[in-house]
């Protein structure tokens, strides 16, 4: 609802739930602190988020897959909507990311062990920030292979559920097949790594199971917001006719930006929170 328009958030239904769901989050957290002392079971324990390399990998990973949403959605929406492509030129324009993905997902396996983790997360991360950045730097007439072409080899993509045509699930089973892009490759064996490395067997699973929940959390965060800030811009623009390519290319410039500046804070994020975490993987005797 509040995705269809920013006008939609002074509504009173979603005042109330938005009121309630932000009071909600320091509830939970005393509720667990309050368990925890008590050494009474605790959904998510506070004290997991003491492990600095552990809470940076997380963020990341949250930034990382509202990233991905974004952009799959919006570089989709880009080639139909924009270049009045179809379904099928639009997936074939996807078909980069698939060998660049089992590429990428093949050498994370052979080769984590020989960098340090912030370093690999760092470089996998600011590498994938070129994705949004030759997007919004795109012309709609340049050929594909000027800047998109490069942009969908390093753009995260995954499967889009919404489309239902037979042309468009050639588009699911490619973003199926590229779902194991180099970054979210990079990341989850950087984070398997760092969970198996820095808590006891006990926990082990908790720390994956929270990590796995924040990824898909961001996944569904990172429509809602850029949904909400894109439809402002189109309200907003000069342009009378809302729906047309033009206002529509501002619209979806917006997203690759802000995305831009979601994948740089990632970098931050993981240069400093992975500075001590060191190599990872290493054979232990």
């Amino acid at each position: 609802m509040v995705s269809a328009g920013p006008d939609n958030l002074k509504a009173t239904a979603n005042v109330i739930l938005l009121v309630i769901s932000l009071a909600l989050v320091p509830i939970f957290v005393l509720w667990m602190s309050y368990q925890e002392k008590n050494s009474r079971p605790a959904l998510i324990p506070n004290s997991i988020w003491k492990n600095t390399a552990f809470t940076s990998i997380c963020i990341v990973q949250l930034l990382s897959w509202a990233v991905l949403n974004v952009m799959e959605f919006y570089s989709s929406l880009f080639f139909q909507e924009v270049q009045n492509l179809s379904s099928l030129q639009t997936a074939l324009r996807f078909l980069p990311n698939v060998v660049s993905g089992a590429a990428f997902n093949i050498c994370t396996g052979f080769y984590a062990h020989k960098f340090q983790a912030g370093y690999l997360v760092s470089i996998t991360t600011l590498l994938s920030s070129l994705a949004p950045l030759l997007m919004a730097l795109t012309n709609p007439t340049w050929s594909y292979w000027y800047t998109a072409f490069w942009a969908m080899l390093i753009l995260p993509v995954s499967a889009d559920e919404s489309h239902r045509s037979y042309s468009a699930r050639f588009i699911k089973w490619l973003r199926n097949s590229a779902n194991d892009c180099y970054l979210l490759k990079v990341l989850f064996t950087v984070a398997a790594l760092i969970v198996t490395s820095a808590f006891p067997d006990r926990t082990q699973a908790l720390a994956g199971g929270v990590f796995q929940t924040l990824a898909q959390f961001g996944n569904s965060l990172g429509l809602a917001i850029m949904a909400s800030i894109s439809s402002s811009v189109t309200e907003r623009s000069n342009i009378p006719a809302k729906t047309s390519p033009a206002a529509l290319l501002a619209r979806y410039r917006v997203a690759f930006w802000v995305s831009l500046g979601w994948v740089l804070f990632a970098v931050v994020i993981g240069s400093l929170g992975l500075r001590k975490a060191g190599h990872i993987g290493l054979k232990r005797e």
